[in-house]
């Protein structure tokens, strides 16, 4: 059975894809008709480059990664059968429990907020800004589930269970769920938990990791029940909407906050200290 999942999650991979930038569409045109002001011009461009760049970065990694799935799965220390359905529901909880971690570090350690700061670098919230990741994270987030396939789950069904995630994923970047979902955010990350994780407030921060389930969050105290977010994005908001320069904006500052250091090994040790949270 969960071998034909993944058939069929691979098959309808593009208009899964195809189907979420039409909603997107249908988002937009909603977002004007209501007058929601969630969408605006200038960070949509912007979001579609930064888009741009990164679909590029993951067509140059992406035979390096398959390659890479295969190889470790010839040489893994099991291997799991592909027709099992409860295997497959496991290795969907394992890869959301490795992205809460992935996604908490990101945010709490320096050199890995230098590029995810990309994402939460927008003042508006909605899909759009689920593409707005950074060309470099394109170059090694692959290398979080390659462990899977050394545990013996097949390469084929540790795309499919990372796809589906990132299709849930992308659904939490909205405004326009009208909160019909949060009678689940005790459980699964809904948008009014992400838009929360989004916020730019300070009672927003480091809040809400979770992709697919809350449970982490509520597991490790990081969880913020929803509330009205009222800005979005940087603490110290960026300026520049150049796609290429929005990619690099943070790594510049941590460079200079590295200059201003005095002693040698707090220069060495600057990238894995936490981000300070006036400047998130």
């Amino acid at each position: 059975m969960a071998n034909h999942l993944v058939e069929i999650i691979t098959a309808i991979k593009v208009p899964i894809l195809t189907g979420i930038f039409l909603i997107m569409f249908l988002e937009i045109l909603l977002s004007i008709f209501m007058k929601a002001k969630n969408y605006h011009s200038n960070e949509t461009a912007s979001n579609f480059g930064i888009l741009i760049l990164y679909a590029l970065g993951k067509v140059f990694i992406q035979p390096v990664f398959i390659a890479s799935l295969f190889f470790v799965y010839e040489h893994s220390i099991f291997k799991f059968d592909s027709n099992n359905l409860v295997l497959f529901i496991i290795l969907l909880l394992g890869i959301d429990f490795v992205l809460y971690w992935w996604h908490r570090l990101a945010h709490e350690v320096n050199f890995l907020w230098l590029f995810h700061s990309v994402h939460h670098s927008s003042s508006d919230f909605n899909l759009a800004i689920s593409g707005r990741i950074s060309v470099i994270e394109a170059l090694y987030r692959w290398m979080l589930v390659i462990p899977f396939a050394y545990l013996g789950f097949p390469p084929l069904m540790v795309l499919a269970a990372a796809f589906l995630i990132r299709v849930y994923v992308i659904a939490t970047h909205t405004t326009l769920d009208f909160n019909r979902f949060e009678w689940a955010n005790k459980i699964f990350n809904t948008p009014g938990l992400h838009r929360v994780h989004h916020g730019s407030e300070w009672e927003c921060l480091d809040t809400n990791y979770g992709a697919v389930l809350a449970i982490w969050d509520r597991m490790f105290g990081s969880y913020k029940a929803p509330f009205e977010v009222n800005t979005y994005g940087l603490v110290e908001p960026i300026t520049t909407r150049e796609p290429l320069e929005v990619n690099f904006v943070v790594v510049g500052r941590t460079i200079e906050g590295i200059g201003k250091t005095k002693r040698f090994v707090d220069k060495l040790t600057f990238l894995f200290k936490r981000p300070s949270k006036t400047a998130a």
